[in-house]
């Protein structure tokens, strides 16, 4: 196994690299803008008070996220409508 990466693999990383980080900008996106409000509202009635977000537990799930999305859909090389729909 020789030290340096083959062409390929690099290719492979960083476009493993270029969804991840997509797929997290989106969603951070989504939740910032659209969901927030709602998330507050729906919190407050809840607890009485408002939330509080804890930054180690959402970057954990991020984590997890970009993980799930490495393992099931793009660890088969096959970037087709099935695998999007997964």
């Amino acid at each position: 196994m020789s030290v340096l990466l083959e062409n390929k693999e690099i290719k492979q990383i960083i476009s493993i690299v270029k969804a991840c980080v997509c797929l997290i900008a989106i969603d951070i996106l989504w939740v910032k803008y659209y969901m927030k409000p709602r998330y507050d509202r729906m919190l407050t009635n809840i607890q009485s008070s408002d939330p509080e977000y804890r930054i180690y537990y959402g970057f954990m799930a991020y984590c997890l996220m970009a993980f799930g999305m490495h393992t099931f859909v793009l660890k088969e090389n096959d970037l087709s409508y099935k695998s999007l729909f997964l």
